[in-house]
């Protein structure tokens, strides 16, 4: 969990070099963030709180609430016309006289917090095929020189790098700023047959190799960073804002911090609190004066308190009518106003927060120019220095991560792990903090006694009950009357549908969540830190050049004398990406089995529902995973003869069990497609060293392809998923030295490796 969380915080916190645009940015940022929260409070709210709350009489109240819950709720279209307090009692609601067809029913409800959640996923999905496709290019061109801490020398060997990378492919790199400058300027400068000192880049004529050598720091820019650090920490004693700016950030601090306090108590606690003298549930009333809002009666307000009325504002409110704008509260006329801001104060703050954001833009352009000049006239050079040791330290001290395998490899171990352990706690905290079963029977028998007794012997459906008309033939799909046929609900019978997994699901998802993992625990095992230990932390950028020098030395000695023994390494790892591919399928069959035969197809007869009519379908997530069931207890009575008791049993636990399994169902179809797509991808790249050089060509620029060409000629795959995954984590400069090294001496000598099986099997 705590993983979980540092990763979140990895993909919230501000990126030191970007790679996106700012427009694409409040794509798989921002709205990602806003639609997770959206859902993480939805969801907060449906097991903190209570979500529904409904009005019976005659029938308890929690498992009407329960029922009403899972079921979904309805309304009447005609009755939103007509006059609330006289011929209906609210917008929507009124009898039905039995017309089915006229209900407009609001199966969405339960489903808001998934949406959410799919939606979030979906607007991340750009940002993380463009990380797939980027590969790091701008990280591998920048080598470490948005940090301070590194010599002159490396300083200008690196902008001399750069900039020839940038004239070979330039044709590439520049396409689209030339389109863009072809259109807004009506023209483009050319690179001419000009000494390499002085060429230009496409659409560039102001940058040559001769400029960036000169150009020892980008000022601006470092002075940019000095403000926002200022600004933001205010830990200098250097102003760099005026005294209205720190106001707008206090005030900004407040805002935030009020809306959080009032969103918590929304959340966690009741926010409203309705004393009646009705019979009617106070959850009820409540719920409903909070959505609705509330009113007081204007004349109330000046009346004394404890003689007149009971508290200001509150005196009978009958022949009073409604307050409307620009009316004078305190007029002889008797009115009443709607109290409509109370739901509205945490949104209505966050709006503000963001109007005093804008205002800190406006402002900030003045404030700027002036802490700049201020900066330059105080000698900030040695305050630049400081925050890029400090920056540099923080990058030095934090968690290296080391990349062993792929990004579809990781789909399974990480986000499929933590979607089944998710849905394993949410089930688990739904089953502590709720009853996972009610039950209803006649009075003879104790609640407490039948509900232990259906949740230990699993309940059941009659399987012709589900295509009956409902509220007219069954009371519910799958719950009819069973003593005709002579049929006992716990034996085995072709007209039962026994509901065996539910009191199971949590543990079945914990076992998945294990077998998922077993690919990656697996290849852990036979990895042995080999990455790890070849890095020698190469990709830490503070290390002498002599210690570099070594490092890069005993690397390339043993990537010579190792040369053609990585292919049983190599062929594990693929070994265990087929166990992935064969534990998802394997996973689905299985999750088929658990079912009775009802998963396999339960995403597609999922679609086909909801294209059909309302009342012409028959729900397969009802069928699966029915919310109402039947419970048969037997006891003896006061003669010693058997007595039955037929129960009618609520499962709330799977309105979430059938979420789930949908997500799982349709998460389970991709990754077992991109799965076998991988799968197909690893034997073209053991029969194909073509297909080697281009894909090192693709992911590594900085290399030469003549170099990648001799490398991948003169060894075998299992060099080359070594030498990629080595690229994946070692400093770009670093590791285009040993690439070069490395193909210089196979080049230049005969690499004597002991042929057949035999050499193979030495490495094993």
């Amino acid at each position: 969990m705590y993983k979980l969380l540092g990763g979140l915080g990895q993909y919230l916190k501000w990126q030191e070099i970007t790679t996106d645009s700012m427009v694409f940015r409040l794509h798989n940022h921002f709205t990602t963030v806003l639609l997770f929260t959206c859902s993480m409070v939805i969801t907060a709210t449906q097991y903190v709180g209570n979500p529904i709350s409904c009005i019976v009489q005659g029938l308890p109240t929690h498992p009407i609430n329960t029922y009403c819950w899972i079921t979904s709720t309805f309304t009447m279209p005609d009755a939103f016309n007509r006059q609330v307090g006289l011929e209906v009692a609210h917008p929507g609601v009124a009898n039905d006289f039995g017309d089915v067809d006229a209900r407009k029913y609001y199966t969405y409800y339960q489903w808001v917090c998934f949406v959410l959640f799919f939606q979030a996923v979906l607007c991340y999905v750009p940002q993380w095929l463009w990380n797939m496709w980027e590969g790091g290019l701008i990280n591998a061109l920048v080598m470490g020189m948005n940090h301070g801490l590194d010599h002159e020398d490396n300083i200008q060997k690196k902008k001399s790098m750069l900039m020839v990378y940038l004239m070979q492919y330039r044709k590439y790199v520049s396409t689209v700023n030339s389109s863009a400058k072809i259109i807004i300027n009506g023209e483009v400068v050319f690179s001419s047959n000009k000494t390499l000192e002085n060429r230009v880049l496409v659409g560039y004529n102001d940058v040559t190799i001769g400029t960036i050598r000169s150009r020892n720091k980008n000022e601006a820019k470092m002075i940019h960073k000095v403000v926002a650090f200022c600004y933001s920490l205010h830990m200098n004693k250097t102003k760099t804002d005026s005294i209205t700016i720190r106001l707008h950030s206090l005030t900004t601090i407040l805002i935030l911090m009020f809306s959080a306090i009032i969103s918590s108590k929304q959340v966690v606690g009741n926010p409203i609190e309705c004393v009646h003298t009705r019979d009617i549930p106070v959850e009820a009333f409540n719920s409903y004066c909070w959505i609705h809002s509330t009113y007081f009666v204007t004349r109330a307000m000046l009346g004394t308190n404890g003689i007149d009325v009971v508290a200001p504002g509150v005196a009978p409110s009958h022949g009073n009518h409604h307050y409307d704008q620009g009316d004078d509260i305190f007029s002889n006329k008797e009115t009443t106003k709607n109290v409509k801001y109370y739901q509205w104060v945490a949104f209505v703050l966050i709006l503000q927060l963001n109007e005093e954001s804008d205002c800190l833009l406006e402002k900030d352009t003045s404030v700027i120019s002036k802490a700049v000049r201020h900066i330059r006239r105080t000698k900030m050079p040695l305050l630049l220095k400081m925050i890029d040791v400090f920056g540099s330290l923080r990058s030095l001290f934090k968690i290296q991560k080391i990349s062993v395998d792929t990004m579809t490899f990781r789909l399974h171990y990480r986000a499929t792990v933590a979607l089944l352990l998710g849905g394993c706690v949410t089930l688990a905290c739904k089953s502590i903090s709720g009853s996972p079963i009610h039950c209803e029977a006649s009075g003879s028998v104790d609640k407490i006694v039948l509900e232990t007794f259906c949740w230990l012997h699993t309940t059941y459906s009659m399987v012709h009950a589900f295509n009956k008309s409902l509220g007219q033939a069954v009371p519910y799909p799958g719950v009819s009357n069973s003593k005709g046929d002579g049929i006992h609900g716990h034996v085995s019978h072709p007209l039962v549908k026994q509901h065996k997994y539910y009191q199971w699901v949590i543990f079945f998802l914990l076992v998945q969540a294990i077998l998922f993992y077993t690919p990656r625990w697996l290849w852990k095992g036979w990895e042995g830190g080999k990455i790890h230990a070849l890095m020698m932390d190469l990709d830490i950028g503070l290390c002498s050049e002599v210690e570099k020098k070594q490092k890069k030395k005993m690397l390339l000695d043993y990537l010579w004398e190792n040369l053609r023994f990585h292919n049983w390494w190599a062929y594990r790892y693929y070994l265990c990406e087929v166990l992935a591919l064969l534990n998802v399928v394997g996973q689905m069959f299985l999750m088929n089995r658990f079912f009775d035969g009802a998963f396999l197809t339960f995403g597609i007869d999922v679609l086909r529902f909801l294209e059909s009519d309302q009342e012409d379908r028959v729900d397969p997530m009802i069928y699966v995973f029915p919310r109402m069931t039947k419970c048969t207890f037997y006891k003896y009575g006061v003669s010693g003869e058997v007595e039955r008791h037929d129960a009618v049993c609520i499962l709330p636990l799977n309105v979430v069990n059938e979420k789930i399994y949908v997500f799982l169902w349709f998460w389970f179809l991709f990754l077992g497609v991109l799965s076998f797509i991988t799968v197909l991808y690893r034997i073209v790249i053991i029969f194909s060293p073509r297909t080697r050089v281009y894909l090192l060509r693709l992911r590594f620029r900085l290399v030469r392809k003549e170099a990648v060409e001799t490398i991948v000629r003169r060894s075998k795959v299992g060099d080359w998923f070594l030498l990629y995954m080595l690229g994946e984590n070692l400093d770009t400069v670093i590791y285009r030295d040993v690439m070069h090294e490395l193909a210089n001496k196979l080049a230049s000598r005969h690499h004597h490796s002991v042929p057949g099986i035999k050499g193979e099997l030495q490495e094993a």
